[in-house]
């Protein structure tokens, strides 16, 4: 069993040494290929794992696709440049803690919360179809969790790659580590939707009219969230239902009335008696 243990860690380190060398290799003879195509594959991975966590029923490829562009434009091309950057802003003379501490205030302090956490919010959201408003509350409502958890997560994170990672393998250590991280923010920025639940016995065709019925007469398309769906036929209840309640309001104190006036006069006939 030890023996079978041995070989087996031997076998990674020797394909991940080999792995190593042929990826060093391509950053050398492609390195924007090899960086769009690491941050295309890595963050692709993330959103196919949340989405089979999310149990939606499938895949949206419209939100693959927005994903795998984030990744291959952002995550990828994107973070070679911001890493490029970091390299020649900071002095080179300074001291190890003196260059990680800095380049980790400029990616974590600057960076992640002026752009990159917008424009994730931004993407997702418009992939899964939510208006600029709706994208605009679910940043307010969760921004400052998922930046509390960023600084938990990619402190340490980035502090060790800075340190020892070198500046051609750093797109692929970060995207490896956001796999994990991309996977847990797309989850976090799902929006709750509306599902109708078609009682026993209910023809479908009944249901789908019903959903199509809704959809015509609030001018939704059939590809909007059930969410907003939801809040609309919401909004149009509330409108018509606060009448109706204090039309019954009014009722019942009328009612009470009459009942208080009743029970007096039959009090009063009493007393006579």
């Amino acid at each position: 069993m030890l023996e079978r243990i041995t070989t087996f860690f031997a076998m990674a380190v020797a394909l991940s040494r080999g792995f190593g060398r042929w990826y060093t290799q391509q950053t050398v003879a492609r390195p924007w290929t090899t960086a769009i195509f690491t941050g295309t594959t890595i963050v692709s991975a993330s959103d196919i794992t949340a989405q089979a966590l999310e149990g939606n029923g499938g895949i949206d490829i419209t939100r693959l696709s927005a994903l795998a562009a984030y990744g291959g434009l952002y995550a990828g091309a994107g973070h070679k440049v911001l890493y490029a950057f970091l390299e020649r802003v900071v002095p080179q003379h300074w001291s190890l803690m003196g260059r990680v501490g800095s380049q980790m205030a400029l990616s974590q302090f600057v960076h992640t919360p002026l752009i990159q956490l917008p424009v994730f919010y931004g993407l997702t959201g418009w992939a899964r179809g939510y208006d600029r408003q709706r994208i605009e509350a679910n940043l307010r409502e969760t921004y400052q969790t998922t930046l509390v958890r960023n600084y938990i997560f990619w402190l340490p994170t980035t502090g060790l790659m800075y340190a020892v990672v070198p500046l051609h393998l750093r797109v692929l250590v970060m995207n490896s580590a956001s796999y994990f991280w991309n996977t847990g923010l797309s989850l976090s920025t799902q929006a709750p939707t509306m599902k109708i639940v078609v009682p026993p016995g209910t023809s479908m065709s009944i249901a789908e009219s019903l959903a199509q019925s809704i959809r015509d007469q609030h001018g939704i398309t059939s590809t909007a969230n059930s969410a907003d769906v939801l809040v609309k036929v919401a909004e149009e209840a509330k409108g018509q239902v606060s009448p109706i309640v204090g039309a019954i309001g009014s009722s019942v104190s009328q009612c009470e009335g009459e009942g208080g006036e009743g029970r007096r006069k039959t009090g009063r006939r009493t007393n006579e008696s």
